[in-house]
């Protein structure tokens, strides 16, 4: 278990479009993290962590807040494991984004921004197929609560669910 403070003051450009040059102003950030691990038994651990966020910059202060639960599962003498999170993150904006890193499939990684209003879990799954050979799979969902569409231009998708799902092959010889 520990506990986390961190406090960042710095020089930021404005975002003042009234005016033709950009100007330095302060910028203040504040992050709190509480993170708990356990250990249930040799093949099962859980991780729970809370983080929250308080930004000033310029005219205005966000807030922000993230409460994940992973679930991880070993078998001892099982060819397959897996990992299992949700997240739930309210966010007034994106300048109050929280971080978070992802399992992912074998050779890649995610450390995706949460912001706005919603919840997102994922689920990680590794099939030992032979000596050699595992196979990857993972499948996640996130959902925005005050979101009609997310992302733009080209990017931009029409409701409030992104799918993601990825899948890979390690051999080894």
């Amino acid at each position: 278990m520990f506990f986390r403070f961190r406090h960042q003051q710095k020089l930021q450009n404005s975002i003042d479009f009234s005016v033709k040059q950009d100007y330095l102003v302060p910028y203040d950030q504040k992050n709190y993290r509480f993170n708990f691990s356990f250990k249930a038994t040799p093949a099962l651990s859980i991780r729970t962590r809370a983080e929250w966020t308080d930004v000033k910059f310029q005219n205005m202060t966000e807030h922000g807040f993230m409460l994940i639960q992973d679930v991880i599962v070993k078998p001892f003498g099982k060819p397959y494991s897996f990992n299992i999170r949700y997240v739930i993150f309210d966010t007034d904006g994106y300048n109050s984004r929280l971080y978070a890193y992802e399992n992912d499939v074998y050779g890649t990684f995610s450390i995706p921004p949460y912001y706005f209003k919603g919840s997102r879990y994922y689920i990680n799954f590794r099939y030992k197929m032979r000596k050699g050979l595992d196979l990857f799979v993972r499948y996640g969902n996130t959902l925005y609560t005050n979101r009609t569409t997310i992302g733009s231009a080209n990017d931009e998708i029409q409701g409030s669910t992104k799918q993601d799902v990825r899948a890979a092959l390690k051999f080894e010889f």
